[in-house]
């Protein structure tokens, strides 16, 4: 039974939720052409051709667990919570039984196009990134206790956010990007 939490082989500590669970999850997607007006008029140039679409992603914050730090110095067995060298976290309190806040990500793009013939054309695109500017929560401070000369004690910091919109191209903070193409 090598890799337990529990090195006197109680099952019931090695269950628990997965680092990836997320039970609820919603990914949507529109695209919205508005309508023109076929006129020759410079007017057709100012209101034809427009799109808008949109992603939008929302859901439940990921797992964590009540984790330790420090060593257990008096420890015989070993120099972690419960002696058997593997653990991260506090076994009696569960594992990734704890979460995140949740998800949300809005998407946004503006798409303007100019035909001038047949062969050529021009696409201006305006795209907002999490237009809500939704503080996505990444990391937290996980240790709840630091392990001392045999003596436990809790860290009030556990649980605070120590990280925010920072995976990355997923969630990023609200940003905003300008951009053409020309096809010929």
């Amino acid at each position: 039974m090598n890799g337990w939490y529990d090195p006197y082989s109680n099952p019931r500590v090695n269950y628990g939720n997965s680092s990836f669970d997320t039970p609820n999850r919603l990914v949507a997607y529109a695209l919205y052409n508005l309508p023109g007006i076929g006129t020759g008029t410079a007017l057709k140039y100012a209101v034809n051709d427009w799109s808008v679409d949109t992603s939008f992603q929302a859901q439940n914050g990921l797992p964590y667990s009540a984790g330790v730090s420090g060593s257990n110095s008096s420890s015989a067995i070993a120099a972690d919570w419960n002696g058997n060298g593997n653990v991260s976290f506090v076994p009696d309190l569960g594992h990734n039984n704890l979460f995140f806040p949740r998800d949300i990500v809005d998407d946004v793009r503006v798409e303007k196009g100019f035909a001038f013939t047949e062969r050529y054309r021009l696409q201006i695109f305006l795209q907002a990134f999490n237009v809500a500017n939704h503080q996505n929560v990444t990391t937290v401070n996980t240790p709840a206790y630091k392990l001392s000369g045999g003596v436990a004690t809790y860290q009030a910091n556990f649980g605070t956010v120590s990280k925010t919109n920072n995976s990355g191209f997923s969630y990023t903070p609200r940003q905003l990007e300008l951009s053409a193409k020309f096809t010929f």
